[in-house]
């Protein structure tokens, strides 16, 4: 993952880029098959599609920054951000998938797929200066719903 690692501002939203490059590059270590990314609804966004043998995970990706001496710049450790809600609306958001997309993917899915949402809680570790990044971690989370 060094090759994610750049000296930049970190905002909010540079911050949840380089939390979805960082799962993506841990879910292709763990042997899956990144289907599509930021697929968007007006319900809302699915981080990553990827695929594992008949398996289509649907995963949300959620990043917090921290000093490299582990204290943590946001009130929420990322993993409690899969709330309820959101999982309710990344199943609803799954099956948007292959209700109107399905023909889009079929080529990258088999019909008999099963559906599963998974969690990614990645950690960027700055240093004291919260300038570049000295470590990234990943947590996965298979399952959450």
């Amino acid at each position: 993952m060094e090759h994610l690692i750049k000296k930049a501002t970190w905002g909010n939203k540079k911050v949840g880029q380089c939390g979805e490059r960082a799962a993506e590059v841990y879910l292709k270590a763990k042997g899956h098959v990144i289907v599509d990314k930021n697929v968007r609804f007006k319900r809302g966004e699915i981080d990553i599609l990827s695929k594992s043998n008949t398996t289509l995970h649907v995963v949300e990706v959620k990043t917090s920054k921290c000093k490299f001496d582990g204290e943590v710049s946001v009130a929420i450790e990322p993993e409690e951000s899969f709330s309820k809600r959101k999982i309710a609306t990344l199943r609803y958001l799954a099956n948007e998938v292959l209700s109107k997309y399905g023909g889009k993917y079929s080529e990258r899915i088999s019909e008999d797929v099963q559906i599963q949402i998974d969690g990614i809680a990645i950690r960027l570790y700055f240093d004291k200066n919260m300038n570049k990044i000295k470590k990234i971690t990943a947590r996965y989370y298979p399952a959450i719903a």
